[in-house]
């Protein structure tokens, strides 16, 4: 088991991992734009949704390389593959936790 952030999906819990290299460099583009997410200061639109939901995947199947996403995705809701999301930020050093604000943002 890959150390990460523990979350509950649909009543299991699960580690994030941080992405591996490979993922970080499918998502290269959207990292600028995902700090921006994390820290608040844009919020999502459905796009931006489908890649976050695609980098949680990412992370997860680091350590669940059996689970079948698409029945994690029928837990997923917005709130969330947010909360997911910024927790594998977090844990690649590219964002809050969730709940905390970087400083200078209230």
């Amino acid at each position: 088991m890959i150390p990460g952030r523990e979350v509950e999906i649909g009543g299991k819990k699960y580690t994030l991992p941080p992405l591996n290299i490979a993922s970080l460099r499918k998502h290269r583009e959207f990292m600028d734009k995902s700090k921006q997410l994390a820290d608040g200061t844009i919020e999502p639109g459905v796009g931006e949704i489908f890649e976050m939901t695609d980098m949680v995947r990412d992370s997860l199947m680091r350590n669940y390389p059996e689970v079948n996403f698409a029945e994690i995705e029928e837990e997923l809701d917005i709130a969330k593959v947010t909360e997911c999301f910024l927790a594998v930020m977090k844990i690649n050093g590219s964002g809050p936790a969730l709940g905390e604000k970087k400083p200078g943002n209230p």
